[in-house]
């Protein structure tokens, strides 16, 4: 009977334990679905199209670089939705002489992961947006921008991770109408390396 008793003590304590360790675990998991990333976007492939004197020119772009910050939800498993906004430095032709423009994108960004092995995870995003080319000098471009790109994640730690994403950038920006309503958009291989956490 007391050997019985003793059985019976035993198992309860260990589902106590378990469901104390699940208590302890589940909201951190579930704490974990906000995610910031900061990526370098170097960016050495790719077109710029004007259109000078009402005649459309298409030339090799300059190699650019520039930063990317991303803050996304997870809204279900392995799928993030949230807010990828960039800016990229040099942009202009290859052959034109002088400091280039800037590009800033206002992106919203959509992915999903697929774990393959515990510590890497590989995904695919689309990011449309909206865009400005600051040409120097010249009058500001505006229009519609998308990417889209696939990649890997590593993780680094229990939160922290390291990504490299490879992707096309299509920018459909316009001049004002005082231009003409001309083209000065730019179209890139898109590279993204980043580090980020999760919250």
């Amino acid at each position: 009977m007391h050997k019985t008793s003793a059985v019976v003590a035993l198992i309860l304590v260990a589902l106590a334990g378990t469901a104390h360790a699940q208590d302890v675990t589940q909201p951190a998991a579930r704490s974990a679905r906000l995610e910031v990333s900061l990526s370098l976007l170097p960016m050495g492939l790719g077109t710029y199209t004007s259109q000078p004197g009402g005649r459309i020119a298409t030339a090799d772009a300059a190699f650019n670089y520039g930063l990317g910050l991303y803050v996304g939800y997870a809204v279900l498993p392995g799928l993030t939705v949230g807010f990828a906004p960039q800016v990229c430095f040099n942009v202009k032709p290859k052959v034109q002489g002088g400091n280039g423009g800037q590009e800033i994108d206002l992106m919203a960004r959509a992915a999903y992961t697929r774990q393959i092995v515990e510590s890497i995870a590989l995904f695919a995003e689309v990011l449309p947006g909206y865009s400005l080319i600051r040409p120097s000098p010249g009058d500001t471009s505006t229009g519609l921008v998308l990417a889209l790109g696939a990649g890997t994640r590593m993780a680094l730690s229990e939160r922290a991770f390291a990504t490299f994403g490879l992707g096309y950038q299509v920018g459909f920006q316009n001049l004002p109408a005082r231009d003409g309503s001309g083209e000065a958009r730019a179209r890139y291989v898109r590279v993204a390396i980043g580090v980020g956490t999760r919250f």
